[in-house]
């Protein structure tokens, strides 16, 4: 039973034709040191249906018919979703056994924090071997309640945070790349964030994951920047250091995907908060 000394927690799984990797991913939040769980395994349309061995009665598993996209299957469950705090994996990542007891005390203790997030140990592999594992030390800043701070810093698996912040903001749909990344800076505008310094989970880059092309990547990068600059248009053109670093980057993926009236337009609109931000600096 859920009580105010041992709240639920939920954890949101979305996965798609990972069935190698999902049983790591859950079987890592089933030997947490913290026990009154949930899991949700979102099947986004899997070539062939989601099924796991585990008898575990947390476990749930929702399946789509058709892939409806990560950002949508994490809203999903997340609208299903029984626990009184939040938290999200990658379907190849896993936690360490303490992530969510030591996030869930520092909540406990901060009663004005909305969102904790901690440090990730990054895993590089290539062709089945880990060749590298390092810390993610980026903008290790307590207080995160800023915007341009939340922009690639934010790591899904690192996250825990109170039911109450899906009252205030959800994952934006239309994003096929960079919604964790449009999550975390809506909430940099509403919700009190915090860091707490410990390592709580792994994040595997390049374990078996599908590869594309470099011009099918830029143009995916293109498109959801585009989204993202569209969403936070007002924020970002009010400040001169987000006009800045995030026009820039626009005018760069416009520029590798061939668009040159795409690049001429970011960078125009960049040259405000450029030079704004030189004038700042300069003083």
């Amino acid at each position: 039973m859920m009580n105010a000394n041992n709240p639920l927690v939920s954890v949101i799984i979305p996965t798609k034709d990972r069935s190698d990797k999902l049983p790591i991913a859950v079987e890592s939040v089933l030997q947490q040191t913290y026990s009154n769980l949930e899991i949700i395994v979102v099947d986004d349309g899997s070539t062939v249906p989601v099924s796991l061995d585990f008898t575990d009665p947390r476990i749930k598993i929702i399946h789509l018919d058709k892939p409806k996209g990560v950002a949508a299957a994490r809203n999903i469950a997340l609208r299903e979703a029984q626990g009184e705090f939040m938290c999200l994996l990658d379907d190849d990542d896993y936690y360490y056994p303490n992530k969510i007891d030591v996030q869930l005390n520092y909540l406990f203790q901060h009663p004005e924090v909305d969102i904790v997030y901690s440090l990730m140990e990054y895993h590089f592999w290539h062709k089945g071997k880990k060749k590298e594992t390092i810390i993610h030390k980026h903008a290790l800043i307590y207080d995160m309640n800023n915007f341009k701070y939340c922009i690639n810093v934010i790591h899904n698996n690192s996250s825990l945070f109170r039911k109450q912040v899906l009252e205030r903001i959800s994952f934006d749909e239309r994003l096929t790349k960079y919604s964790d990344t449009q999550f975390y800076m809506a909430a940099s505008l509403c919700c009190v964030i915090h860091h707490l310094p410990v390592v709580v989970a792994v994040w595997n880059i390049g374990w078996g994951t599908q590869q594309i092309t470099s011009r099918r990547k830029f143009l995916k990068n293109y498109k959801n920047h585009t989204l993202l600059c569209e969403i936070f248009r007002e924020t970002i053109d009010n400040n001169p250091l987000y006009r800045k670093k995030c026009y820039r980057k626009l005018g760069i993926y416009a520029l590798a995907c061939g668009d040159i009236i795409g690049a001429f337009r970011a960078f125009k609109r960049m040259l405000p908060g450029y030079f704004s931000w030189r004038q700042v600096n300069k003083s």
